[in-house]
């Protein structure tokens, strides 16, 4: 991604960040995560409520 003329790597859209419990550039990494894929906690809608609680907190 390009922001401003400079060519940021690895940028990875908010919205996706914070909604996805895992991120993989390629099929071939999930091999590295597959384990923390059946043992982590899957995220729920409590993350929206978090985001709105911590902006109307400022």
């Amino acid at each position: 991604m390009v922001f401003h003329g400079k060519l940021v790597e690895d940028w990875i859209h908010p919205f996706i960040f914070t909604f996805s419990d895992f991120i993989v550039e390629s099929i071939d990494e999930i091999e590295k995560i597959k384990g923390e894929i059946f043992s982590s906690k899957i995220k729920d809608i409590s993350v929206i409520d978090e985001a709105i609680h911590y902006i109307d907190s400022k």
